[in-house]
């Protein structure tokens, strides 16, 4: 069950690929091990490194006063900073029950001109210096996220793509997130939190992401640049759920330009992890793009047809000059995808190609 996303002690738990996994929990960082030899935690630091208040003085408080102690050996890279923003440095843990400390500095959030880069940067450095000390474990808190008031919803956003995208280089790493995500599905608050129940923030300059509940068949910017995302079966008929609420809006003529899009082979006109585009007809929109996900229970790598169907949509858009798109969540009603593995899965592919879109 651990890596189908759930388990009945609170912590979410998935696959990212088949030698690595993350984890979603609340608890006490200070508490976490793995095994005390080939695990670490990271500490909130400011550039210091001499202890602080929040979270890393409880850190320095639960390690003892060795810890303080190895800081203070860390080289000082200009006068009185030993780790600037973005950066990250690591020591044993003494008292604590891991192996290692890695500190890193996130940015204050109102300070900083490119506040997201320096995030990603304290995420990436850490996975770096864990890489190059043989930890097979870590366990990140929320960065930045408490007196540095970072939004919670787009920090878990760059948490996760961040720790999706270094994967690749990291072999068998098990990544555990405290209350990042956690606290970000409650809306706790910041920019990245609407009075409409909207959440809404910057992936880069040019691009956003929401995430909002409601009818995805009301859904619409401007009629002309704009579609929504049919998690469609691979005849493209119509059928229950998303699909067939997305067919009734759109009236019959979707039907009868989905029959008109050629088969690959006799009664499958887009295979599973693919996608494709046709015009919206009676719904809101200018297009509706049409993409088939993975039977969670059936396919034998569902995260690899996921991110395709994600990515090919997002390709399909950028093709047809769309600016604006909607998702359901594909694969997470009848084909039985866990929400939380799925959503680490879109929002990662999402950041991919942020800079192609507006929304």
């Amino acid at each position: 069950m651990a890596s189908k996303g759930g388990r009945d002690d609170g912590i979410k738990v998935f696959k990212i690929s088949s030698t690595s996994s993350l984890k979603i929990q609340r608890g006490d960082i200070t508490m976490w091990s793995v095994n005390g030899t080939s695990d670490a935690i990271v500490n909130t630091a400011n550039e210091k490194m001499l202890g602080g208040g929040g979270l890393d003085g409880v850190i320095h408080g639960a390690a003892g006063p060795e810890l303080r102690e190895a800081c203070y050996t860390v080289p000082e890279v200009s006068l009185g900073i030993r780790c600037p923003k973005g950066e990250a440095r690591i020591t044993p843990a003494f008292q604590l029950p891991v192996s290692h400390v890695i500190h890193t500095v996130g940015p204050f959030y109102d300070n900083e001109n490119h506040p997201e880069v320096a995030l990603r940067n304290a995420y990436r450095n850490c996975i770096k210096l864990a890489k190059e000390s043989n930890i097979d474990y870590i366990a990140f808190p929320a960065i930045s996220c408490g007196t540095y008031r970072y939004p919670l919803e787009e920090a878990a956003t760059i948490a996760i793509s961040t720790v999706m995208e270094s994967d690749a280089t990291l072999s068998g790493i098990t990544t555990s997130v405290f209350r990042a995500l956690t606290m970000a599905s409650k809306g706790g608050g910041g920019e990245g939190n609407r009075g409409d129940g909207v959440k809404d923030f910057k992936l880069s300059l040019s691009s956003s992401l929401k995430i909002q509940r409601g009818d995805i068949t009301m859904w619409s910017v401007n009629g002309t640049s704009d579609a929504i995302v049919n998690a469609a079966n691979e005849k493209m008929l119509g059928g229950g759920g998303v699909d067939g609420a997305v067919h009734r809006a759109a009236g019959p003529e979707l039907r009868r330009a989905c029959y008109t899009v050629p088969e690959v082979r006799p009664g499958i006109r887009c295979p599973k992890g693919e996608a494709r585009i046709t015009p919206a007809f009676q719904l809101p929109v200018f297009h509706v793009i049409h993409a088939v996900g993975p039977v969670y229970h059936v396919d034998n790598h569902p995260e690899v047809t996921l991110r395709n169907a994600y990515r090919n949509c997002l390709k399909l858009a950028k093709e047809n000059k769309i600016e604006y798109i909607a998702f359901p969540a594909i694969s997470c009603g009848a084909y039985g995808y866990p929400y939380d593995e799925a959503a680490a899965i879109a929002i990662s592919t999402i950041m991919e190609l942020d800079g192609d879109f507006k929304e």
